[in-house]
């Protein structure tokens, strides 16, 4: 069964790429014991899309952004990666913004409530990883 927003995530759907979603999920610390199967699905379905989504579409990063106020922008991405801080990558986004951004798709997942784990797309593509 697909995940009941979009199907971007069906190609990616085997047992093994599921598998190490459930796997990330309990690194995160994340506690999915008490949810129903439609729940975990959607959520798997979530996190893929977390670290996917800019598969589909990618998302073309403008330098300018990255060299505003001395590289602010990929300091507070590799801070947010490093860390694990992912509930504030709003702030991300708002520096992102100042600094010119109008990648809609790419600010909008940035200030989504996630969940966002190491690997995201977005962080991913303003830290220049391929």
């Amino acid at each position: 069964m697909a995940c009941a927003t979009c199907f971007a995530c069906l190609p990616l759907r085997t047992a093994q790429v599921v598998s190490w979603a459930r796997t990330v999920a309990v690194e995160l610390g994340l506690d999915r014991n008490n949810t129903t199967g439609e729940q975990e699905e959607a959520y798997q379905c979530d996190l893929l899309r977390d670290l996917f989504e800019d598969a589909v579409e990618p998302t073309c990063i403008q330098p300018e952004w990255l060299e505003w106020r001395s590289g602010l922008v990929p300091h507070l991405a590799r801070l947010m990666q490093d860390e694990g801080r992912f509930d504030e990558l709003p702030v991300l986004a708002d520096a992102l913004e100042d600094a010119g951004c109008t990648a809609l798709r790419l600010l909008a997942h940035l200030r989504s409530p996630g969940p966002h784990a190491r690997g995201c797309w977005a962080l991913d593509a303003l830290l220049q990883k391929n």
